[in-house]
């Protein structure tokens, strides 16, 4: 009977101990994502399940960027042919893209001023590793004022030579294109 007794308490005892499992939160994890700003004219449609499925669309009417700012609307694009840069500064060609000999265009749409200092330069098109570079040459450029802001596309060209030099070869054929040209670079022999 004792053991009956033990028994019959073993197979309730769990059931009389046992704690309700915690139920899981309702609070859905902040998803956090990394967008680069949208480029003027564009803004971020999300999907609503994941924030981070996002694409680039144009504005529509009445529409500004992410910051509630009205969209401007871009300069008139300029001619080339009436542009002049009085100061020029060279892309280099980048030595990680030299070595895995990586060549390309890279396209960069350039806003400047009235006294035709660079506002905004925006890469277009172009490799990852040849971009920065040329964003960042193209952002010192300086053209003759035209008394009202504008814009215009400079196309830099990355080509690599077979021949063995210290230093780069840059060809200016401005004011919208400028070609870079690579070059191996001399082994040093210990």
């Amino acid at each position: 009977m004792f053991l009956r007794a033990v028994f019959f308490l073993a197979l309730l005892a769990p059931a009389a101990f046992a704690q309700e499992a915690p139920k899981p939160s309702k609070q859905v994890p902040e998803v956090v994502c990394d967008h680069a700003p949208p480029p003027p004219g564009k803004h971020y449609e999300c999907a609503p399940a994941n924030s981070c499925d996002c694409k680039l669309v144009p504005n529509g009417p009445g529409q500004g960027d992410e910051d509630g700012a009205p969209a401007r609307p871009l300069p008139e694009a300029v001619s080339c042919k009436r542009l002049k840069v009085e100061k020029f500064t060279a892309p280099a060609y980048p030595a990680i893209a030299n070595q895995a000999r990586i060549k390309g265009t890279v396209i960069v749409q350039i806003i400047f001023d009235a006294q035709g200092a660079v506002q905004q330069a925006r890469a277009l098109r172009g490799h990852p590793l040849l971009v920065p570079g040329t964003l960042d040459a193209l952002r010192q450029w300086k053209f003759r004022p035209t008394g009202k802001a504008g814009r215009v596309e400079i196309t830099a060209i990355f080509k690599l030579s077979k021949t063995v030099a210290t230093k780069d070869h840059v060809v200016p054929q401005l004011p919208c294109r400028v070609t870079i040209i690579g070059h191996p670079r001399p082994v040093a022999v210990n």
